[in-house]
């Protein structure tokens, strides 16, 4: 299995070039999916709906504690840890909750950045007291950010109440860094997104030639991870093959992070490509 993986061509992780929606930068962004978690509810923040023709900065990730101001409700963290995110994927609503007083428009841009001119950048358009959202990648300031976040939201015409939920997160491509089979020596905790299960988390333990020493499944009865092998070349590029009770998880193609303590990358099941994530603990 490892010369087959060895052979396998090298190709970045889910990878699309940025659009104008995303970046007016030329470059690669890598798209790394999340359980959905909302990041912000103004109908349960303290500072209420965004006042008309004003705007407000909000945080992207953080702990629930970190979010609780913003009306967030969950923990919604940054899956690359030290890597700061150019842009998320987020459906974003304008909620009604009684500050509605005509129609409007929300537009979201990156908080280092003055609001967009009157006529440009609609997000979301509503009606009076509608209830409306739409999913859209937004684009996020990276450096020399507010301290109160990296993403704004500017509400015209009228006061409005506003929820996000983030759907995924778009990094800059990885550099080329060093890795070592045994940097995979460990236990991880992986994560894995199946159609007909949705998100699922295992507990996987990898010695320091890459196999699979044990493992387990949370939920549906408790499935085991029965056997594997994980191969890391020396540009960070992770390939790896294992059997949840009985069935063949390959991850084609992925990648280490820095830290050497997060794996992103496409998982097949059975035919159907999808997100797979792992983290050291």
């Amino acid at each position: 299995m490892r010369n087959k993986f060895a052979a396998a061509a090298l190709s970045t992780v889910a990878s699309l070039s940025t659009n104008h929606a995303l970046s007016q930068e030329a470059e690669t962004l890598v798209y790394v999916a999340v359980e959905p978690c909302r990041i912000l509810d103004t109908r349960k923040s303290p500072a209420g709906p965004i006042d008309a023709d004003n705007h407000r900065n909000f945080l992207v990730a953080g702990t629930a504690v970190d979010l609780a101001a913003q009306g967030g409700e969950v923990d919604c963290l940054n899956p690359k840890g030290e890597i700061a995110p150019h842009a998320i994927s987020a459906y974003i609503i304008a909620a009604h909750g009684g500050a509605t007083t005509s129609g409007g428009v929300l537009t979201a841009y990156p908080s280092d950045q003055p609001p967009p001119p009157m006529g440009a950048g609609s997000t979301v358009n509503f009606d009076q007291s509608q209830i409306i959202g739409n999913t859209t990648n937004a684009t996020l300031c990276v450096d020399s950010c507010p301290a109160d976040g990296e993403l704004a939201i500017l509400s015209r015409n009228t006061d409005q109440h506003v929820v996000v939920d983030v759907q995924g997160y778009y990094y800059p491509a990885s550099t080329l860094e060093s890795c070592a089979t045994e940097d995979l020596a460990g236990d991880w905790q992986t994560f894995i997104a199946e159609e007909s299960l949705g998100w699922y988390t295992c507990a996987v333990e990898l010695d320091e030639t890459g196999a699979v020493d044990n493992g387990s499944c949370a939920g549906d009865g408790g499935a085991i991870v029965t056997s594997g092998d994980f191969l890391i070349d020396g540009a960070c590029n992770v390939f790896a093959q294992f059997f949840i009770d009985a069935i063949l998880h390959e991850v084609q193609v992925a990648r280490m992070s820095s830290d050497h303590n997060t794996i992103m990358g496409v998982v097949t099941v059975e035919g159907t490509s999808t997100t797979f994530s792992a983290m050291r603990y």
